[in-house]
């Protein structure tokens, strides 16, 4: 997918995470910043969702399909760029964070 290799392109790392059988079960890709940093997480062509959180807080969060979500996160401005989303929201039900301490 293009989007996804546009992703790549502006730094985003993606991997795998794996079930027990070691089959993929969601394909994870994030960027950090000062301060911030975005992910998105994809389960199939039809499913994805992507966040930008600052440490504590999500600031943005998109649903939709792959491609949508990939665009999403492209047309998002940079955290230091005017408009930039920085503000908490609800956590998307679906979006798995790490615990920090």
């Amino acid at each position: 997918m293009r989007e996804l290799e546009a992703l790549v392109e502006r730094g985003y790392f993606f991997q795998p995470v794996y079930d027990h059988a070691g089959e993929i079960l969601v394909l994870v890709g994030s960027k950090g910043y000062l301060g911030f940093y975005d992910h998105i997480h994809i389960w199939d062509e039809h499913e994805a969702i992507a966040a930008r959180e600052n440490g504590k807080d999500i600031v943005w969060a998109y649903e939709g399909t792959t491609v949508d979500t990939a665009l999403a996160l492209l047309h998002l401005p940079g955290p230091d760029q005017p408009g930039a989303p920085r503000l908490a929201r609800p956590k998307p039900t679906g979006l798995w964070l790490p615990k920090s301490e």
